[in-house]
């Protein structure tokens, strides 16, 4: 076998396993292999690869990095965009020399050929110089390698792989579309919200007050202990009670005497008689007083007015406190009736009607809201316990919700009015210049 032969052979080797290699390249190695490693097939001195579309330079071999704006790449858009050469026939190559192009460059071989890779609209070019003109076998062989890369690289770029960096035209198109979208997006009409705290307070409520002045001596149940009507939730202190009944049972006793002395001796002392009326006014007061001691030492038991669960803090705060009549002791709520409490900030007030909706995020399961309707609006402030103003609203679970536990406190998502993100994000700023203008 000749030596020429062989020379095929390894050359037909060289190139299958080219093309291989271009079809299992990754993107960003693909670039680098057709630019580089076509050597091993054809040699050449100097490859460049140009998009035509956008007139940028892609690469150059034994370099890793190139300037889009150099003077090579103002030469090749020049170049390029003429369609120099003549045609090699039988395939899309273009055959160049340097005395058929103006300018060409010093240190560029004068022998050069190029062509677009394959496809319904051709727009990267590959082109290759070299110190000799170029054979017939040589072309052949390149033309098959320069079909395999542009597959290669329409597969490549369709697979989201290794693309051109675009140009200013393109950077502007992109920032004009993304401007576009923007204005879009903040012009959609949404349905305003505004978080707030809140808490979930029994709907229905009783509170236990003190009957009289007094210290409480015994509290007979515990914090959120169910209870029954009629049963005992704390005893007043009756010391000082029972001492002023004795002490009233007394005066009355010794009026009671005076009022039956001056009636025997009326008939005959006309002082005793002139005394009876007083007398009697006197015993019926004072016999008041008994019977009104009577009732608050009846009262002196407190009981629950119905069935329900008993809310204070704790036992140990209440035992021994002393408290003015009316005072609110503790509260008997109905576990099955309760209502969501929201304390919304006046800065963070949305126009909202009743029977809006209500997202409840507890704290304890806040992956798991809660629906319920807006049923009442204060329309006056009160101080939270943060010191901030706020406006106090009440919402009302939806059927088929199940009540949580009374006390309960987390996140109340309120939907209020339709408007736009543009106002939505623009409605705090705005009224902070509305106010330092005072208008």
């Amino acid at each position: 076998m000749s030596a020429s032969h062989n020379f095929q052979l390894l050359r037909m080797a060289s190139l299958l396993k080219l093309e291989r290699r271009s079809w299992t390249a990754a993107a960003d190695e693909l670039k680098f292999v057709i630019l580089n490693e076509t050597a091993q097939v054809v040699p050449y001195r100097q490859a460049a690869l140009w998009d035509q579309n956008r007139k940028q330079l892609l690469g150059m071999s034994g370099v890793s990095e190139h300037d889009d704006r150099s003077p090579l790449s103002i030469w090749l858009s020049k170049l390029f965009k003429t369609s120099p050469g003549r045609p090699f026939e039988g395939t899309g190559l273009r055959l160049v020399e340097r005395d058929s192009v103006p300018d060409w460059p010093d240190d560029w071989p004068p022998y050069a050929v190029w062509a677009p890779f394959p496809g319904p609209k051709p727009t990267v070019l590959i082109l290759f110089t070299r110190a000799e003109p170029w054979g017939e076998s040589d072309l052949v062989a390149l033309d098959h390698l320069i079909c395999a890369y542009g597959a290669a690289w329409s597969a490549a770029s369709h697979a989201g792989g290794w693309r051109p960096k675009g140009g200013f035209e393109r950077r502007l198109s992109i920032l004009a579309a993304l401007l576009i979208v923007g204005a879009v997006v903040t012009l959609v009409p949404i349905r305003s919200s505004v978080l707030a705290p809140a808490e979930i307070a029994p709907g229905k409520l009783w509170h236990v007050r003190a009957p009289f002045e007094g210290v409480i001596e015994q509290v007979l149940v515990a914090p959120n202990q169910t209870v029954k009507v009629g049963q005992p939730l704390l005893i007043f202190d009756r010391s000082l009670l029972s001492t002023r009944l004795k002490v009233a049972e007394k005066e009355r006793d010794v009026t009671l005497i005076e009022h039956a002395q001056a009636g025997s001796m009326s008939l005959q002392d006309p002082r005793a008689k002139a005394k009876m009326p007083l007398l009697r006014g006197r015993l019926d007061q004072q016999s008041a007083e008994v019977e009104y001691l009577r009732e608050l030492l009846a009262r002196a038991e407190l009981t629950a007015e119905t069935d329900g669960v008993v809310l204070f803090s704790s036992t140990e705060g209440l035992i021994g406190r002393p408290v003015a009549q009316g005072e609110g002791i503790m509260k008997l709520a109905d576990p099955s009736s309760v209502v969501l409490e929201i304390a919304l900030a006046v800065d963070d007030a949305v126009p909202m009607s009743e029977g809006d909706a209500v997202e409840f995020f507890l704290n304890t399961a806040p992956l798991a809201p809660l629906s319920a309707r807006l049923d009442r609006i204060s329309h006056l402030s009160e101080p939270r316990a943060d010191g901030a103003l706020a406006f106090k609203l009440r919402a009302a679970l939806q059927d088929g919700e199940t009540p949580p536990r009374i006390g309960v406190k987390g996140t109340a998502k309120i939907y209020g009015e339709t408007t736009t993100p543009l106002m939505l994000a623009a409605r705090r700023p705005l009224a902070k210049l509305l106010q330092w203008f005072s208008w």
